[in-house]
């Protein structure tokens, strides 16, 4: 992969591999381990599009790149969570103990631009680059998966803010109750009692 790392984080570095100088770097949402607050819950993180498919084997066929959707057959990896389409693979291939693609050669799942050497540079002196039927796979792939990352968190994030309106509004009912339980209270004993003679002035 031809880019250089940094531990600076910019807009255009991946926060996961650090890599910078991205081109293109998808918001995804990671979890955090405070589940009891609502804003702190999520913390987007910019991530180039081969540590999303890295980082989400299970969600794609590491053949055809299509998401998977609960259908079809497929077989698992017995080296990582992928997932491969049985109808990916050719009849003569070992099934017996099935290692994909990707284990096989990872650098399938670099995102890298091709430079175009014969045309002229910008005018920033910045090499025009190319993106190849991979790049775009691997591109479209990656931003389907985050775009199915932030629906999740989304929702999520939607029912437990519902689940904590419910408790305020059980909360208010209850306190409403226990106020108007102490308004009879005190209205029953303030009322002046036949023996009560420290009322009488």
């Amino acid at each position: 992969m031809n880019q250089s790392i940094t531990t600076d984080l910019t807009d255009t570095t991946c926060s996961l591999c650090h890599c910078k100088h991205q081109t293109f770097l998808h918001d995804v949402l990671y979890k955090r381990n405070e589940p009891d607050v609502l804003i702190e819950r999520y913390e987007l993180r910019k991530i180039c599009p081969s540590c999303v498919l890295f980082e989400h084997l299970e969600f794609y066929c590491p053949e055809c790149f299509d998401l998977h959707d609960g259908t079809g057959e497929f077989i698992c990896c017995c080296d990582c969570e992928s997932k491969t389409h049985l109808k990916c693979l050719s009849d003569e291939e070992d099934v017996t103990e099935f290692k994909c693609s990707t284990c096989n050669h990872p650098k399938r799942l670099i995102f890298d631009l091709k430079e175009l050497k014969d045309v002229k540079p910008r005018v920033d002196n910045v090499p025009w680059k190319l993106v190849d039927v991979q790049a775009a796979r691997l591109l479209l792939t990656s931003a389907r998966i985050a775009d199915k990352l932030m629906s999740k968190a989304r929702d999520e994030s939607l029912s437990y803010a519902a689940m904590r309106a419910n408790e305020a509004v059980s909360y208010r009912e209850k306190a409403t109750g226990a106020m108007s339980l102490f308004e009879k209270v005190k209205e029953r004993n303030d009322r002046p009692f036949l023996l009560d003679r420290s009322r009488e002035t």
